[in-house]
């Protein structure tokens, strides 16, 4: 069946993606991805959300963004209901908390309902509910097998109603060769680092346990005047998250060679700016997205070895793999990638974004989960559950 048409030709298939934000380097992204690959087959695709700045993209495409703050604790179920019954919608597409509200909209409609799953929160209620939520819901994407295998032990899923699909990124955007290199001065400028400096890049949420303190530990034991770190995502844990790290930094006797950014839309350009890029998040989907932005550019990657990178290589030596609560080790790993020469850099480089192309193409990845659209359709949405072929 082709994606923008139901089964007998009729009108066009009507998706609605919901999800908590609209950011740059979030999961939650994939919703717009989705959205707008929908609205390029000829679907129709709408949004609701607190937004963020991946509303312009949607914006640009006139794709309808509702504002609405479905994070789970403002009881958006019936506003949600409203949408979904006004707007003739076939299928919700619910990422993350957002399920909390869309899922049992979705049902109160009579209209199938997906919930993408990239993490569980440490909330042992809020967990529960979400918990709750999957098993509710007529077919659940999970981000990574080990959250997959955590929701599986709790309440029982049948093997048909669920897949597991890492969103990947877009390869025509994270691509080394479509970055100008004026792009790249603005923003070393705009960091306010220093020409001669080398970049350690770690891209996660500026809070508490996302591998900032690890990496700080780590470079403090590196005796490089010219090292320079940036800390780069969003933040979401108020401001006392980033004085902590902050105070640590000058604790260690690194000062102002860390820099905290807390968004950052050129995120391509970011990557290329660094000299070696750290993930060091135990969460999955953090940890997912960065691997797949860092092989994509082809930037040299030291990884902490957790549940959040587990399953995210493949057979070929792309990475630095250390154990976690290691800055010893870590600060090692950072040196050796910082003394490949140019023609081991090019080398490795290469090598990466072969990787990132075979594994890690958000296209490929919009075009399953269009698929799964399509077999929730076909199923009917009567209560009848997705016997699709899962993505993996």
């Amino acid at each position: 069946m082709p994606a923008g048409e139901d089964q007998v030709g009729g009108p066009p298939i009507a998706v609605l993606q919901v999800a908590p934000r609209l950011c740059h380097g979030c999961p939650e992204s994939f919703a717009v991805d989705l959205a707008l690959t929908a609205r390029a087959a000829g679907g129709r695709s709408l949004v609701a959300s607190a937004g963020g700045d991946l509303a312009e993209p949607l914006r640009a495409a006139e794709i309808p963004l509702h504002p609405m703050p479905v994070d789970g604790g403002r009881g958006n179920e019936s506003r949600l209901a409203r949408l979904i019954r006004r707007e003739r919608v076939d299928v919700v597409h619910a990422h993350g908390v957002a399920g909390l509200d869309a899922v049992p909209a979705a049902r109160r409609c009579g209209v199938p309902a997906m919930l993408g799953l990239h993490h569980l929160p440490e909330d042992g209620r809020l967990r529960e509910r979400l918990i709750g939520c999957a098993a509710a819901a007529d077919f659940v994407l999970f981000g990574s097998e080990a959250v997959a295998e955590a929701v599986a032990g709790a309440v029982r899923i049948e093997p048909a109603r669920m897949g597991t699909l890492r969103p990947g990124v877009d390869l025509s955007r994270f691509d080394p060769e479509r970055v100008p290199a004026d792009r790249i001065i603005r923003l070393a400028r705009q960091w306010h680092l220093p020409d001669e400096a080398r970049i350690v890049l770690a891209p996660a949420a500026l809070r508490p346990g996302e591998g900032h303190e690890l990496l700080i530990e780590a470079l403090a034991l590196l005796d490089a005047s010219d090292l320079h770190a940036v800390l780069m995502g969003c933040e979401d844990d108020g401001p006392a998250a980033l004085d902590r790290l902050l105070a640590l930094a000058d604790v260690r006797g690194l000062g102002a060679r860390v820099c905290l950014v807390e968004e950052c839309r050129q995120r391509p350009a970011a990557q290329m700016l660094a000299d070696v890029v750290v993930v060091a998040s135990p969460r999955p989907e953090v940890a997912a997205a960065a691997v797949a932005e860092a092989l994509a550019m082809g930037r040299p990657l030291v990884a902490v070895e957790n549940a959040g990178v587990e399953g995210l290589f493949g057979d070929a030596p792309v990475a630095w793999l250390v154990p976690p609560e290691e800055p010893r080790v870590l600060a090692q790993a950072v040196a050796e990638a910082l003394a490949l020469t140019a023609a081991e850099r090019a080398v490795l480089g290469a090598r990466a974004i072969e990787e990132a192309r075979a594994r890690f193409d958000r296209a490929v990845a919009c075009t399953a989960v269009l698929s799964l659209y399509e077999s929730l359709l076909e199923d009917g949405a009567s209560g009848r559950r997705a016997a699709a072929a899962r993505p993996v």
